[in-house]
């Protein structure tokens, strides 16, 4: 059976002359060389949330809950249905709602919050489309 064709590799060729992880690179990345970090690409909003709330935050999860709790009130704001000003206002009412007694945050409040917004401006606009 044929080596890989990539210099330094000894696997047998899978496909087009190349092993099987220089063939998924090809595949990837369009050039067997590129070796990239496994996963998505890291999402800006993602990031800056990470840097304000810091690496002691909570898990990943705890993180991503906050974050869709976020991309809910912006996507009010961002479809018409709010203002700028009534996002941000709903985004102070879901952390003062969500911050327990010792001052740490409760994420699932605050998801729930907007969660519970969104419906509620979602039915009005139902209701407004019925009548």
């Amino acid at each position: 059976m044929t080596d890989c064709s990539i210099t330094g590799c000894a696997k047998p060729h899978k496909a087009r002359g190349l092993c099987a992880v220089h063939y998924a690179r090809h595949r990837r990345h369009g050039d067997s060389h590129t070796v990239k970090r496994p996963g998505r690409p890291r999402d800006p909003g993602r990031a800056a949330i990470e840097a304000v709330l810091g690496e002691d935050f909570g898990s990943r999860r705890t993180i991503e809950r906050y974050h869709r709790a976020n991309n809910i009130l912006n996507a009010l704001a961002a479809h018409g249905l709010v203002t700028a000003a009534e996002a941000a206002e709903l985004r102070r009412r879901a952390i003062e709602l969500g911050t327990r007694p010792n001052g740490t945050l409760n994420v699932s409040r605050v998801l729930e919050y907007a969660e519970d917004q969104a419906a509620i401006i979602l039915a009005h606009l139902d209701d407004d489309e019925d009548a």
